[in-house]
């Protein structure tokens, strides 16, 4: 896409000059979520880039909104076997992952959470053994399919 690439979780943690898992700690989720907010606006207000945001991002309403009403919003997903794959690697930055089982949190997660990622302008697929250059591929041209409308 030529397009800026900007995760907003390391905006957060640039902004509060502290980990996401400290901010967690030490002001709790309702905190956090506050500054994701501020940063995806402000995100958003600078300009056209690709925003990478963690999962509970569009959980917050005001957040979801900004997100739903001002860019392609698109879900990659997969199935608990492949985000625990992914995610026990670094599972220390991901605070919400440290409270029990993380199969269990994941699972409980996306059954909370589904029905709001649905509203997503794109679903794609993409499990652990998939490759990402298909996964990519698929999001472009599902890109190009809302753009044309």
């Amino acid at each position: 896409l030529s397009l800026p690439f900007i995760d907003s979780d390391d905006e957060i943690v640039a902004a509060a000059g502290m980990s996401v898992a400290d901010i967690f700690e030490r002001f709790g989720e309702p905190h956090f979520r506050d500054g994701e907010h501020r940063v995806i606006k402000r995100l958003l207000e600078e300009g056209v880039k690709v925003i990478s945001t963690g999962g509970g991002a569009v959980m917050t309403p005001d957040t979801a909104d900004l997100i739903w009403q001002n860019t392609i919003s698109v879900w990659i997903k997969a199935d608990i076997e492949d985000i625990l794959k992914r995610t026990m690697h670094n599972r220390e930055k991901r605070p919400l992952l440290m409270q029990d089982s993380p199969e269990k949190v994941l699972k409980d997660l996306l059954s909370k959470r589904q029905s709001t990622y649905s509203r997503a302008n794109i679903h794609v697929g993409n499990g652990f053994d998939s490759s990402p250059d298909t996964c990519i591929e698929d999001i472009l041209n599902k890109i190009k399919g809302v753009l044309e409308k």
